[in-house]
């Protein structure tokens, strides 16, 4: 050590009998079970906004999903309540059949058992709510 680092006697003498002292064996274990207590402790201790910072987050994220559904579910209601296919009457199986037949040459690609299908989800939803479809003003903004 240098002259001006020495230290007085009696922290020379401390300093001395604490690196003749033995030291206990397993210190890992301790060491793990310090970390834990700390941990523990800080969560105990965390402040509440942190807390409040991450369930906010699940909250909004939740709340994106329900108004991203709820769109998808009124512009649902507006398509099939702006469909016209003929099918809404609930009336004969002859004008389903002629249904069926519009939709086919529409989508050729379905089958006759998916255009059925699709048919009687037309006439179920031409009873739902009807959803006022906006119109364009003759005025320009």
């Amino acid at each position: 050590m240098a002259e001006s680092d020495e230290l007085p006697p009696e922290l020379s003498e401390l300093e001395q009998q604490l690196r003749a002292r033995r030291v206990p064996a397993g210190g890992e274990v301790y060491k793990q079970r310090v970390l834990q207590a700390v941990m523990n402790e800080r969560r105990a201790t965390e402040r509440p906004s942190a807390r409040l910072k991450r369930a906010a987050s699940a909250w909004t994220f939740a709340a994106a999903i329900a108004a991203a559904v709820l769109l998808w579910l009124n512009l649902s209601l507006i398509a099939v309540s702006d469909t016209q296919l003929r099918a809404g009457a609930g009336g004969s199986s002859d004008e389903r059949r002629e249904a069926v037949q519009q939709l086919l040459e529409a989508v050729p690609e379905l089958s006759i058992e998916d255009a059925q299908r699709q048919v009687l989800l037309f006439e179920a939803g031409a009873r739902g709510i009807r959803a006022p479809v906006p119109k364009r003003s003759s005025t320009s903004l």
